[in-house]
């Protein structure tokens, strides 16, 4: 007879020790395998393993053991509050871009406003605004047609209406002529000689991840077209890296002196996020 869950997944969180991984990660691959979610999961422990659900744990125990991430293994990760369909195509969304998300719904309670997700990936952020912001009109863009691919069937699953453009950074909103009250930006900002998780380097598309001039050049190119899509009194919402604070003050000054901003820590104390303000023009 095969085994119960509770054996396996005991099994699987030794394996998983063994290697020195997270034991907690067996009970994500565990749920996802045996299909049953929150506490319905515990009442079924007793179960025995059907062959063919025996197999699909080998297969996916042992792509977790050679180092592939949970999200990508399972194909799925939650971010603020939405299952969210990941692989290979798109980064895995990290909590600290929660807080960029709950900074930007706190700053704007009740406008009706015409949005953009820039480097959309996954559609994580587009989703996550459109889901609490009903009322906004939400647009999400990215160079990479898999990674659009990824964000669009995100949407329809989760029945949340967000326009998607295909093009580098603000190009494809500048081609269209649209302009925006509120843009956000978590864009590639990793350097080519930073030291990554062996995971994120061999796993996560390297597209998403580097970026030239000591990960600073795809924000450069931003903020020099960003005055063109923003609209007069609108704000931007941006991440960046643990150690580029000062990098990135030093090119707001350069590109975007006639704006206002904030910068913010995340939940770990360290300078991750940035606000932009542009002031309203007085008319002649």
């Amino acid at each position: 007879m095969s085994e119960t869950w509770r054996q396996r997944l005991l099994a699987c969180e030794q394996r998983l020790l063994d290697a020195q991984l997270d034991k907690t990660m067996a009970k994500d691959l565990c749920r996802s395998v045996m299909g049953r979610l929150g506490t319905a999961f515990y009442l079924f422990l007793d179960e025995h393993l059907r062959d063919d659900q025996t197999q699909f744990m080998d297969s996916l125990e042992q792509r977790l053991l050679q180092g592939e991430p949970l999200a990508y293994v399972i194909g799925e990760t939650n971010f603020f509050g939405l299952p969210l369909q990941v692989d290979s195509r798109v980064l895995i969304p990290r909590p600290e871009t929660e807080e960029l998300v709950e900074w930007m719904l706190s700053n704007h309670p009740s406008e009706v406003l015409q949005v953009a997700d820039v480097a959309t990936g996954s559609g994580n952020i587009a989703l996550a605004l459109k889901a609490h912001r009903p009322e906004w009109k939400v647009t999400g863009s990215d160079v990479s047609l898999d990674a659009l691919t990824v964000a669009r069937n995100n949407g329809l699953r989760l029945g949340l209406e967000v326009q998607w453009l295909q093009g580098n950074l603000l190009d494809p909103h500048l081609q269209g002529g649209l302009k925006y009250h509120l843009i956000v930006a978590n864009l590639p900002y990793v350097a080519y000689d930073d030291e990554l998780q062996a995971s994120v380097f061999r796993y996560e598309p390297h597209l998403a991840l580097f970026a030239d001039h000591q990960g600073l050049a795809l924000y450069e190119a931003f903020f020099a077209a960003l005055p063109q899509v923003l609209i007069s009194g609108g704000d931007v919402y941006l991440e960046f890296g643990a150690n580029q604070q000062e990098a990135i003050h030093q090119r707001l000054n350069q590109f975007l002196p006639q704006m206002e901003w904030e910068f913010r820590k995340d939940r770990f104390g360290r300078d991750r996020m940035v606000h932009l303000h542009s002031p309203i023009r007085a008319s002649l």
